[in-house]
């Protein structure tokens, strides 16, 4: 019977190799003859295409589907007319994305403002109306058998959060569409964002269980504990991926595994051959085999 199975790749810390073992994970379920797609949720800084030395274009169509989606949000708009300059919609902003100099019009910075709708809620005169703008876009390609995913938030926007979830539910209704075309088992893996902060979780929501990538150092093992901490607090599962295992000492690491339910499931040694296909952007071209298998 075929099943539709959701992974997260996530790390406390940002240059484990997170997103290289994304890819090489992908390759792995491909040779297993499943049907996988990839998406990039790192929406700040994406690099899933260039490790597979594609380009964000638009100008293709898959499925009759348009392979480049717009993705807007709505920030609040000042009616001048009906202002009194009272003030209340900047102490309603706990973003602070509200500037105002005594006597004069509120600024709204749309760079620090989150949408949430305070101010035009506080505000006592109806002067506050909100409008579309857009923040991003996510990209659809295909490299081989995979489907590839690409979430990019606009130079400077604060608030990544509403590109992250568009950009899982873009890959979700995509399932869709190449779910009635075959019998294999579909996987989806979202690549998130290094760290613990909200578009992480948001990445991490709902999935089946998640892999945190790692390497054996004291950096490694403290934020390790902070995703590892994280995830149990949301209720998904982790598997642990040590990269580079060879370098550094893993006594740190073992530490950190002993005060939570999770165990090294994957190892993988520090390769040169590995670094160069990365740097020319060419992980596809690689097969990996692990330390402990």
């Amino acid at each position: 019977m075929k099943k539709i199975k959701k992974i997260a790749i996530t790390g406390g810390k940002g240059g484990t190799g997170k997103s290289t073992f994304a890819i090489l994970l992908a390759k792995e379920f491909l040779k297993q003859g499943a049907k996988v797609i990839l998406c990039d949720c790192d929406v700040e800084c994406p690099n899933d295409y260039l490790l597979l030395n594609r380009r964000l274009k638009s100008k293709e169509k898959f499925f009759n589907l348009n392979n480049v989606k717009q993705v807007f949000a709505e920030f609040p708009k000042l009616i001048k007319s009906k202002c009194k300059k009272c003030g209340l919609c900047i102490k309603a902003c706990y973003n602070n994305a509200i500037f105002q100099i005594p006597q004069k019009y509120p600024v709204f910075i749309n760079d620090l403002c989150s949408g949430c709708g305070a101010c035009q809620y506080a505000c006592p005169n109806n002067a506050i109306e909100f409008e579309k703008k857009e923040i991003g876009k996510i990209y659809l390609d295909k490299i081989s058998d995979l489907w590839l995913i690409t979430g990019v938030a606009n130079p400077g926007l604060e608030e990544s959060v509403p590109i992250v979830k568009e950009a899982k539910k873009f890959a979700l209704n995509f399932v869709n569409k190449i779910n009635h075309l075959n019998k294999d088992d579909i996987y989806v893996l979202f690549d998130t964002a290094a760290g613990t902060h909200c578009p992480v979780v948001n990445a991490l929501l709902d999935v089946d269980f998640a892999y945190a990538v790692t390497e054996p150092t004291a950096v490694g093992a403290y934020d390790l504990d902070l995703i590892l901490s994280l995830c149990e607090k949301i209720k998904i599962p982790v598997k642990v991926v040590l990269n580079k295992a060879d370098l550094g000492s893993k006594s740190n690491i073992i530490k950190t595994l002993e005060t939570h339910s999770a165990k090294i499931e994957k190892e993988i040694l520090y390769s040169e051959k590995l670094a160069k296909k990365y740097s020319e952007g060419r992980l596809f071209d690689i097969n990996i085999h692990y330390q402990n298998e």
